[in-house]
């Protein structure tokens, strides 16, 4: 387990990371440490988000990003090469998206953002963190035309598209899930049936 640094302006927030050789086990595990609800999702490469309101552990079926303003509730989200994004604001509300591919085309990032400053009023001082994922040089997505796509770069554009650079601020990790493959899985370089690396965001 890593600590996640900088994403949070108080000590009231916590995230972490859990890569090779860690599972939902130790997400888990933290989640009872700290005293959180653990909330997770079944992942479908859609668009849509949830607000959880709830301080209970639960799964969320069919979603690919959770909001909450609600303490003692710790949001993950599962990658292996996929972008895996948490965001905090000092009012007290976090999220976490799962950003593939097939969201990104979706608008899973802006959509997920717009739900802060319809629902929530936010207008500035969002930090956004990208974790590991797979990089622009590793994605190759057609080999004829020899394309690659960018995860970052393509989610960057959502996250602006709501909240100018002055108004948000995005961190990103330096690792590709398949350069730094020792570190964290990768369905590209090693797979069906990969494990999947974890990601938690939550209010204490």
């Amino acid at each position: 387990m890593q600590k996640i640094p900088h994403l949070f302006s108080n000590a009231d927030g916590v995230a972490a990371s859990f890569s090779r050789d860690e599972s939902l086990a130790n997400a888990q595990a933290f989640a009872d440490t700290n005293k959180l609800a653990l909330v997770r999702m079944l992942q479908r490469h859609t668009a849509k988000y949830m607000i959880v309101t709830e301080r209970k552990p639960q799964v969320i079926d069919a979603v690919d990003a959770l909001i909450t303003k609600q303490r003692g509730v710790l949001l993950a989200v599962k990658v292996a090469d996929c972008l895996p994004i948490l965001f905090s604001h000092p009012s007290g509300i976090v999220g976490a998206i799962h950003a593939g591919r097939a969201g990104t085309t979706k608008k899973i990032t802006q959509k997920t953002l717009q739900a802060l400053t319809t629902e929530f009023g936010i207008r500035e001082n969002l930090t956004v963190w990208f974790g590991p994922r797979i990089c622009k040089e590793c994605y190759q997505v057609n080999k004829q035309t020899d394309e690659h796509y960018d995860l970052v770069t393509e989610n960057s554009k959502q996250v602006q598209a709501v909240f100018s650079d002055s108004q948000a601020k995005i961190i990103i990790s330096e690792h590709c899930t398949a350069h730094h493959n020792s570190e964290w899985y990768s369905y590209r370089t090693e797979g069906k049936g990969v494990a999947m690396n974890w990601f938690v965001v939550g209010l204490l």
